[in-house]
């Protein structure tokens, strides 16, 4: 698989002020190719039940990705554990 980073912009009503409010999120996720990240974002995103446009999607190049339980803090610093195994990116 590959990295895909996904921009999702996303529209929410404040009934308060009779105001729309538009914020940015991104989304760092594995897929195939980018029409396969962009439908796994979209699923994800039609659950949440808000407005949302994907103005873009990029390739990153991810060398290894070590799950967040293999990770320690050492002189206030996070790094990978000794005995850390990677996950094939």
């Amino acid at each position: 698989d590959k990295w895909f980073r996904v921009k999702v912009a996303m529209t929410t009503f404040d009934a308060d002020k009779g105001t729309e409010k538009e914020s940015n999120q991104h989304i760092l996720l594995s897929a195939m190719d980018v029409r396969d990240a962009f439908d796994k974002v979209s699923s994800h995103m039609n659950q949440l039940g808000v407005g949302y446009v994907i103005p873009s999607i990029a390739y990153q190049k991810i060398v290894e990705v070590f799950p967040q339980d293999e990770w320690q803090v050492v002189d206030g610093q996070e790094q990978p554990k000794e005995d850390a195994t990677p996950v094939e990116a």
